[in-house]
């Protein structure tokens, strides 16, 4: 069953099905055949579905009578819209909803003697209507940052919605969710030209980070690093918001929270780096070659690393880009020798060039640097990498 709306007429969807079934007790005792069928369905007491005349299946034998629906309503009852957004909202957020239904049918049916039309047929019964759910399959299957202004960075996400019912609703417009990590709002998932078929929904929406206040900062901040550095997040998407917006779904999709996992850039930033000792360990330095994958520049202006191997930290760094390390959409850069202060002895670095030089040496750096994705400034970003190509060189070897 499609339900189709219209912002101009919120409380009046357009419906669509493939079959409407009701109970049929024939008034004769002999056997009748439906032809056709329009139905009134008052579904509790906020709704009413009507189906127009249309060809029809059934009759006295099965005790039934089976119309397929095109172009007909569901519309709220006079002085009920209320409800009817309860009905909605109640329709969205549980897996199955009951409600009392009253059928008024009028049915043409042939006979043994010609056709017969017979109006008013009177049916009440229960009607299970299965429910979205509050749509909790929902899977974030990529994100892929693909803008930075002043204001944000821009995300394309690829998702699944899956639809737990047979219920499809189309022309929702614009939509609009919060996106919350660790408690904080840090953005928002649009989804335009929003339409829920059955079974799965493959659909690519967009996202923008930009959180507002220092506590919404902090927590986008590690949601970024986690994402830079290999790691899934649990986030959950809410406050949905409509462009149009339609007033009988504002209850239902308001009331939407999922809870769902952002999946980690499948993207390394460091190549390599290349770690000089200097005699005695003094004057030692790296260079870090990096390359951004994404289709908007990356500017680094200050690092703060250690740098592991072999089970140890090897070296830290505090450094600060001048001038700033600019790494371009889909290109690699090398950076300036940054210097680094061992906190090992050399008989361990030993054992790391000797590493280096049979072409296995692989270190892990863990770091925070400050850093303009496009036009936006992150500051503190966390960036942790394992298996880092390390070449390792000492004067005299």
């Amino acid at each position: 069953m499609q339900v189709s709306f219209d912002a101009a007429t919120p409380y009046r969807p357009k419906l669509d099905a493939p079959s409407i079934s009701a109970g049929f007790n024939a008034p004769f005792g002999f056997p009748m055949l439906i032809v056709t069928a329009a139905q009134r369905i008052e579904v509790g007491e906020g709704a009413v579905i009507e189906a127009p005349e249309g060809p029809a299946e059934g009759g006295s034998e099965d005790g039934s009578v089976r119309v397929g629906v095109v172009n007909g309503t569901m519309a709220a009852r006079a002085g009920e819209e209320g409800k009817f957004a309860e009905l909605l909202r109640r329709i969205t957020l549980e897996e199955v909803v009951e409600e009392r239904v009253r059928v008024s049918a009028r049915v043409k049916i042939a006979t043994g003697v010609g056709e017969v039309v017979i109006d008013e047929i009177k049916v009440e019964d229960t009607l299970r209507i299965p429910g979205l759910n509050g749509l909790k399959t929902t899977t974030i299957n990529s994100l892929q940052i693909t803008s930075g202004t002043p204001a944000g960075i821009g995300f394309s996400i690829g998702t699944t919605i899956t639809n737990p019912s047979r219920l499809k609703l189309a022309n929702l417009g614009l939509v609009a969710f919060t996106l919350m990590y660790d408690g904080q709002d840090v953005g928002t998932i649009t989804i335009p030209d929003f339409n829920l078929r059955e079974d799965e929904n493959n659909i690519t929406a967009t996202a923008f980070y930009s959180p507002q206040t220092p506590d919404a900062v902090r927590a986008g901040t590690e949601l970024l690093s986690r994402y830079i550095s290999g790691e899934t997040s649990d986030v959950t998407i809410h406050d949905c918001t409509m462009t149009p917006p339609i007033s009988s779904l504002i209850p239902a999709l308001s009331s939407l929270t999922i809870t769902t996992t952002l999946p980690p850039s499948p993207y390394a930033l460091i190549e390599s780096t290349h770690l000089y000792i200097g005699v005695l360990g003094a004057g030692s330095t790296a260079t870090l070659t990096l390359h951004n994958p994404f289709p908007t520049p990356l500017t680094l202006t200050a690092v703060t690393s250690t740098i592991s191997a072999l089970g140890n930290v090897i070296a830290t760094a505090t450094h600060t880009f001048n001038p700033a390390l600019v790494v371009q959409a889909g290109q690699t850069a090398t950076s300036e020798a940054i210097g680094v202060q061992l906190v090992v002895g050399l008989d361990l670095i030993g054992a790391l060039i000797g590493a280096a030089g049979a072409g296995g040496a692989r270190v892990d750096v863990d770091g925070k640097v400050d850093t303009t994705v496009g036009a936006f400034e992150v500051k503190g970003l966390g960036v942790k990498q394992k298996g880092v190509l390390a070449v390792v060189t000492m004067p005299g070897l």
